[in-house]
């Protein structure tokens, strides 16, 4: 495999009796619910035998199958429903409570995972000239992307760390970067970073994962016609704007702010390389359309996030395979971006109303009190002396 190309593995079934997998493909919403046909979910489920034999008799002992334990869990992140949920949709058709749910999603995780990185970041897709642009030596377009989250418990000053003032949310975040060049696969994921911190931080933490894989081959140093340089380059927006001394052995290319005065060829370098990055949106676009998890505040421990987050990105990968990245997939991710805006602002909006009640309601009791104190004033016994 080549980074992407499908393996050509026989046709089979489930070993193990998969009552889930069999009403799904019975009455036709395999796709619907997993977001995947019957032939990808079958592929899934090669992919992930390895990963189960390597797990063994480890964890608690379940009558459900394998392949049932993977259709769980991308019904889980397609849906966004917990596993309470999940477990009163599959009444009638299986007997499994949200405990035996959880259990599976836990024991499922890591089987998923390693499947899919073994997939698709074991031998990762040689980046590709850019041929019909001004900069065919971006191999890689990378920026990271918000997943609220609830508030944390704690001290103000300890939960204001996750908040984003950017997206106007309390988030957990990941780093990804995308091929340049068609199809805009997912090659890397950095680490889970909270709200308050500054993408440029992030990358300057993270930047080393690049570096061996941005390095040209031999072949590669000749198919760009002009370019001297050994490595490929990786853009980012301008929140990724520094000095190179920042990130050394990484040829970055980024636009120019406006706060400084740009000339007409900046301008038109900035428009031609927002251009460039927009595969980069259009997957996050595709990746929260597909899983609901990313459509709602994130519920489960933190230290899951980045394990979610990894598996739904490399099923976005599956997914681009058959389905191509379009524009209404931005679209749908600049959407997102905006809607968490808005209910901030609601959110403010709400507790100012609530805040501006409170004081009326207030004011008129205090008003009342008055009136009633005036009322029970005792008055003046008559004189009737004369």
């Amino acid at each position: 495999m080549e980074g992407a190309a499908v393996e050509e593995l026989p046709e089979e079934v489930p070993q193990q009796s998969s009552p889930l997998f069999e009403h799904l493909k019975q009455h036709n919403v395999l796709e619907k619910l997993t977001n995947f046909d019957e032939e990808t979910n079958l592929r899934h489920h090669r992919l992930c035998r390895p990963q189960w034999a390597k797990q063994g008799g480890r964890g608690r002992n379940t009558k459900i199958s394998h392949m049932d334990h993977e259709l769980l869990y991308k019904m889980f992140v397609r849906s966004g429903d917990d596993p309470d949920k999940i477990s009163g949709h599959l009444r009638g058709i299986v007997n499994w409570n949200a405990q035996l749910i959880r259990d599976a999603l836990i024991r499922v995780r890591p089987v998923l995972e390693g499947a899919l990185k073994e997939e698709w970041w074991s031998d990762r897709i040689r980046p590709t000239p850019l041929t019909e642009t001004s900069y065919p030596y971006i191999g890689l377009l990378f920026d990271e992307t918000p997943c609220p989250c609830y508030r944390p418990l704690g001290t103000f000053n300890e939960a204001k760390q996750y908040w984003d003032s950017h997206y106007s949310a309390y988030c957990l975040k990941a780093e990804v970067a995308v091929r340049a060049h068609a199809p805009h696969y997912a090659l890397f994921v950095g680490p889970t970073t909270i709200g308050s911190v500054h993408c440029y931080e992030t990358f300057k933490r993270n930047y080393e994962q690049y570096i061996d894989y941005l390095v040209k081959t031999p072949e590669e140093t000749t198919s760009v016609l002009d370019d001297t340089e050994h490595r490929w380059a990786i853009l980012g927006d301008l929140g990724y704007c520094g000095p190179q001394s920042d990130t050394p052995e990484i040829r970055k290319v980024t636009g120019k702010k406006s706060n400084a005065q740009l000339s007409y060829g900046d301008r038109v370098r900035n428009v031609e390389l927002a251009k460039i990055r927009v595969p980069i949106e259009q997957f996050f676009g595709r990746q929260k359309r597909l899983f609901m998890i990313w459509q709602h505040r994130y519920q489960l421990e933190h230290s899951l996030f980045i394990h979610d987050f990894i598996i739904t990105v490399l099923l976005t990968n599956e997914h681009i395979r058959s389905h191509a990245l379009q524009p209404d997939d931005r679209d749908y991710y600049v959407g997102v971006l905006v809607r968490y805006r808005h209910e901030y602002e609601e959110k403010v909006e709400k507790r100012k109303i609530e805040q501006r009640d409170a004081q009326q309601r207030k004011r008129a009791s205090k008003t009342l009190e008055t009136t009633s104190q005036r009322n029970r004033r005792p008055s003046l016994p008559e004189d009737n002396s004369l």
